[in-house]
C-alpha cells in the first residue's frame, strides 16, 4: 500500500508500472499494474526500460530484485530497512522513510532531481564489481571456515572451478 500511496501522492507526471502486484482497490490514475512475469528474461527487460526500480518493501534480507535492477543500470529507490541501506546510497539511488507513503514520494522526486543515466550507470558498475559470484563464494566460504573454528586458507587457481567448465 506504501508504494501506492506514495504515487497517488505524486499523480502526473510519475508513472508506476507494478509487475506482479496484489490488487488491493483501484490504483490512481498514475500506476498500470500487470500481472505476474515468471520469464526472467522478459522481467529483466521490464526492469531495464523503466527509469528507475522503486520498492517499498521492509522485510527484505538481501534484496535481490534490486541488485538485478541496478545490473540492468536502473537507479533504485528503496525504503531505508532490511537489506537495502548496504547497497543502495546516495551515488546508485535513493533510501525512503520505511512505512511513509510521504517519505517515498520524497525520495522519488529526490530522484528524478539527479541524472538517472548517470546514477544507473553507477549502479551497473557497483553490481558488477562488488556483487561477483566469485565474492559471495569466498564470503560463503569464510563464513563456513569461521563457524568450524578454522583459519582461511587461500585457495590456490586450480582448486576454483568456473560455472561450466569440467574438472580434469
Amino acid at each position: 500500500p506504501v508504494l501506492l500511496q506514495a504515487f497517488a501522492l505524486l499523480g502526473h507526471p510519475y508513472h508506476l508500472l507494478l509487475i506482479g502486484g496484489e490488487r488491493r482497490g483501484r490504483p490512481a490514475r498514475n500506476v498500470t499494474m500487470l500481472p505476474y512475469r515468471r520469464d526472467s528474461l522478459e522481467l529483466a527487460q521490464w526492469i531495464a526500460s523503466a527509469d528507475a526500480l522503486v520498492h517499498a518493501g521492509t522485510k527484505e534480507t538481501f534484496g535481490l530484485v534490486i541488485l538485478e535492477a541496478m545490473a540492468c543500470g536502473r537507479p533504485v529507490v528503496a525504503a531505508r530497512a532490511g537489506a537495502f541501506p548496504e547497497f543502495v546510497d546516495e551515488r546508485v539511488g535513493v533510501l525512503a522513510e520505511p512505512h511513509s507513503a510521504f517519505g517515498m514520494a520524497e525520495a522519488i522526486v529526490a530522484l528524478y532531481d539527479r541524472d538517472l543515466e548517470t546514477i544507473g550507470a553507477a549502479a551497473r558498475e557497483r553490481v558488477l564489481t562488488q556483487f561477483t559470484w566469485e565474492r559471495a563464494f569466498h564470503g560463503l566460504f569464510s563464513a563456513y571456515a569461521l563457524l568450524l573454528g578454522a583459519r582461511r586458507q587461500p585457495l590456490l587457481e586450480g582448486q576454483i572451478l568456473e560455472v561450466g567448465s569440467r574438472s580434469s
